[in-house]
């Protein structure tokens, strides 16, 4: 079955969810999101870091789903 992805880029939390065509939520995968505060009122995430978490909020979700990375 095709899968749709949806990702909210929050500060707290990276949130990547799965969902069915007609809009079930198949999987989700809330991640923690740590900045880097080097200034007072800023927070930074390193370009790296942001990617790494992202993929594991992607194969959290597809693993939630039971799902693989072609069905999106």
């Amino acid at each position: 079955m095709p899968l749709l992805l949806g990702i909210d880029f929050g500060t707290s939390y990276f949130k990547v969810a799965l969902f069915s065509p007609t809009g079930g939520l198949r999987g989700l995968a809330p991640i923690k999101i740590e900045p880097t505060v080097r200034h007072p009122g800023w927070a930074e995430l390193e370009t790296e870091r942001f990617w790494r978490l992202l993929k594991a909020g992607l194969d959290e979700a597809l693993r939630t789903a039971q799902a693989e990375i072609h069905e999106i």
